[in-house]
């Protein structure tokens, strides 16, 4: 059984599903003013989460960073050229 309600007032997308017992979900937020997305991982048990948690981009400037606060951060530059055609 999987659901994946989108709560547009919230601005939420949450994924949740069961698997040998355990219900997990996934919620996402993305906030362009904030310039975050946020991502809550959450299972019904304790200790049945494992995961690794990686940020990819194809500019070659761009470098992930862990912050001062313990975020994970994608950060560069991207430098936009017109197409003339």
């Amino acid at each position: 059984l999987c659901s994946a309600p989108l709560d547009l007032d919230a601005a939420v997308a949450t994924v949740s599903y069961r698997c040998q017992g355990t219900t997990y979900q996934r919620e996402v937020f993305a906030s362009h003013p904030n310039q975050a997305i946020v991502v809550r991982l959450s299972a019904d048990r304790e200790a049945q989460i494992t995961t690794t948690i990686r940020l990819k981009s194809p500019h070659p400037s761009a470098q992930t960073v862990v912050s001062v606060e313990g975020q994970l951060v994608l950060e560069g530059e991207i430098h936009y050229v017109e197409d003339v055609r």
